[in-house]
């Protein structure tokens, strides 16, 4: 347990987020590049989930940031279509953030099998456009 949690606290500091900006033809633009816990990560996914108009589809291991989950659920109830995989041993899991998004109504679907699931995607694409990805440790959207 307690390998466990260091790693976790090791990833969190070695986290990178890069957030690739393609246009409608899918022709790269720029991209930016955020480290964690404060480069600006969260914060630059939650200006995403904000500027998000039509759709946000997440596949993440976990979802413990309640920032995030306000966030996608302002979303879903603005009318953006919110789509969430995850795994699913995590999705039953009496989290607060987890439980702000089914309250809001939020699709969440889980992949895997209970003795052997491991779901450990980390990307977000937004409105088509916007691609996030985390390159290692834990998601910006948990912790």
């Amino acid at each position: 347990m307690q390998k466990s949690s260091d790693f976790g606290k090791f990833a969190a500091y070695t986290l990178t987020l890069l957030v690739v900006l393609t246009s409608t033809l899918a022709v790269a633009r720029a991209a930016e590049v955020f480290f964690s816990p404060e480069g600006g990560a969260r914060a630059r996914l939650v200006q995403a989930i904000r500027q998000s108009r039509q759709s946000i589809d997440v596949a993440v291991y976990h979802i413990t940031s309640i920032d995030l989950a306000d966030a996608l659920a302002d979303a879903h109830t603005r009318g953006v279509r919110v789509r969430i995989i995850t795994d699913r041993e995590k999705l039953g899991e009496p989290v607060r953030a987890a439980q702000i998004l089914r309250r809001s109504g939020i699709s969440m679907r889980a992949l895997g099998v209970p003795a052997s699931s491991l779901m450990h995607n980390k990307f977000a694409v937004f409105d088509d456009r916007l691609v996030a990805t985390v390159t290692t440790g834990p998601t910006p959207l948990s912790g």
